[in-house]
């Protein structure tokens, strides 16, 4: 059994790793210029992740709308901890 110490330790450490994963992967998404923000958290046994991200302030609210989708498909196809939780 894990003290909750050692416990805590151990999220935290994956929290960061889940992170790096996500922001990585964004990152190879065309037309984003920044990953400003990203929070995870467990939900049961779902990850729930929140992102700010930036693009072009050029572009229109759709185009920017549809980049947010694209992020949100690329996360749930590609990410291993997240896969299925839509």
């Amino acid at each position: 059994m894990l003290d909750h110490k050692n416990s805590h330790e151990h999220d935290h450490h994956n929290n960061h790793k889940v992170i790096d994963e996500i922001r990585h992967a964004i990152n190879h998404i065309q037309d984003v210029c920044d990953v400003t923000e990203v929070r995870v958290r467990w939900l049961g046994h779902r990850l729930h992740a929140e992102v700010n991200l930036t693009v072009n302030p050029e572009l229109s609210i759709d185009q920017g709308h549809e980049i947010a989708k694209n992020v949100r498909h690329q996360l749930l196809h590609h990410l291993q901890l997240i896969k299925g939780y839509e």
